[in-house]
């Protein structure tokens, strides 16, 4: 199915350049402007557009395609080009990333856990499921765009088991300054043994306003995640690795329900976000190393509204001969279908002040000031346990840049009320860029403390139930990174 629907969007793709191709030709023909080009309100040219040596015919090229992210418009409205080279094209899996390494079955879209230390850096309410979450579309991964023609791009993997990946993400400026996309993600494999089957889905629908004096911009999103994993309760060989075993697809399972009785684990989030940012008071140019101009504010308000749902499912329909599940006295289940939801809404706002020079070359003597306000309301459903509660976050920061290769930066988040009030995670860090290739070296150190996730400390399922009280969890780390070369 995913090979045709590959087959269908690289047809439409050609089909579709073909035909703008023809219709610039007929235009520049027809509109006697010759080899200078599209022509402008004045009757001069679009710099914007290439020279070429074809009289009748526009030519668009990679590098006018930009985008940005939540990250890059922390410092101001800058863009960035796409990416054009083949850098770990073959490190198609989320699972095998050298940068973090994981640990699992052998095939992508099941359950894993990470080799390495990397404990989560929030604060607040956690649900506690994490075992899925490198395959899920999240907010920082939503690029939104500025494309002077339409933007396709399409990836497509098909390795063993049947484990295939389909990208497709399209982008177009229905507006000089409004710009709309879409894009669509999915995963699927058989796995090695039995009941590790696959089927995880993403997609979202993104767009991307800023006013023509560069002052507002407003971004939204909906994010949608169907994650589909199967569960074999693990193989009953426990000598599989000591002696010459049978095929994987041969091998005995604790849980082997087929079709609509298949074992599995299933996550569903359904996300929108929408994000308005106002400059006040004088706005600074750049100019970037290619040619991009940045937008810098000396003073910044936003606001952004975020709804999220999400459903953690756990389904099975067979008896348990083999003792995969606990045992429970005078009981005996042959369906279980567990389920939690989560829902939350939250309201963020702050205020950025920004104190530099009139002349810009480059940024040099910046302070930065940055405060804010984030409150959270929260649903939480397991089967016959509800509970509604919030929490309301403290926000502030404060950074020095000396230059565009040394800077200072201290952030300060603190729950103040609500049912995790306490939880506070403090962190300082000074960079150094020692050259472009080399890369920055980022020295610096964390404090944090936080509540334990809601599933260590209730749970009301099927064969697991317990109500706990736990202490927080309390972590100081420091922190030396240094990216990798970009030879």
């Amino acid at each position: 199915m995913i090979k045709r629907l590959a087959l269908v969007f690289f047809l439409i793709q050609f089909l579709d350049v073909s035909a703008v191709f023809a219709q610039r030709t007929i235009r520049a023909q027809g509109s006697g402007i010759g080899s200078s080009g599209r022509m402008g309100q004045t009757g001069e040219r679009d710099t914007s557009l290439n020279k070429t040596s074809d009289a009748d015919s526009i030519y668009y090229y990679a590098r006018q395609i930009r985008y940005t992210n939540f990250k890059l418009l922390k410092e101001g409205t800058q863009t960035r080009g796409i990416d054009t080279t083949v850098k770990n094209f073959q490190n198609f899996s989320p699972l095998y990333q050298p940068e973090n390494p994981t640990i699992g079955l052998g095939s992508a879209g099941i359950a894993y856990r990470e080799m390495l230390f990397n404990p989560s850096r929030t604060i607040g309410f956690d649900a506690g499921f994490h075992s899925l979450d490198l395959y899920k579309l999240i907010q920082d991964s939503i690029k939104f765009y500025r494309a002077k023609s339409p933007y396709t791009e399409l990836y497509y993997v098909n390795g063993r088991i049947h484990e295939q990946m389909f990208k497709v993400t399209h982008s177009q400026n229905v507006k000089p300054n409004l710009n709309v996309g879409a894009h669509y993600n999915r995963l699927t494999g058989d796995g090695f043994y039995v009941n590790q089957k696959a089927d995880h889905l993403n997609a979202a629908l993104f767009a991307w306003y800023e006013s023509p004096k560069k002052r507002y911009n407003i971004m939204g999103d909906v994010i949608f995640n169907t994650l589909k994993a199967g569960e074999n309760g693990a193989t009953r060989n426990d000598t599989i690795f000591k002696a010459n075993s049978l095929d994987k697809r041969a091998e005995p399972v604790f849980l082997k329900g087929t079709r609509a009785d298949r074992p599995m684990q299933t996550w569903r989030q359904t996300q929108f976000l929408l994000k308005q940012l106002y400059y006040v008071g004088r706005i600074d140019s750049l100019q970037g190393p290619d040619s991009s101009e940045r937008i810098l504010p000396t003073q910044r308000v936003s606001h952004t509204l975020t709804y999220t749902r999400d459903q953690y499912k756990f389904f099975r329909n067979e008896e348990d001969i083999y003792g995969a599940f606990p045992t429970l006295p005078s009981q005996s289940f042959t369906l279980t279908n567990d389920s939690t939801k989560v829902s939350n809404l939250r309201n963020e706002f702050s205020y950025s002040f920004y104190l530099r020079g009139k002349a810009l070359s480059f940024i040099k003597n910046e302070l930065k000031l940055d405060l804010g306000i984030q409150n959270d309301l929260y649903h939480y459903e397991q089967l016959a346990y509800e509970s509604n509660f919030s929490n309301t976050m403290l926000k502030a920061g404060l950074g020095y840049r000396f230059s565009d290769k040394v800077n200072i930066d201290g952030d300060l988040n603190q729950i103040v009320q609500g049912r995790n009030a306490g939880d506070f995670f403090y962190e300082a860090n000074t960079s150094f860029l020692l050259s472009k290739s080399i890369g920055r070296i980022v020295l610096g150190a964390y404090i944090q403390n936080k509540s334990p996730e809601q599933m260590f400390e209730r749970v009301d399922y099927q064969y697991h139930s317990w109500d706990r009280n736990f202490e927080r969890s309390k972590n100081k780390q420091p922190i030396l990174f240094i990216p990798k070369s970009k030879i």
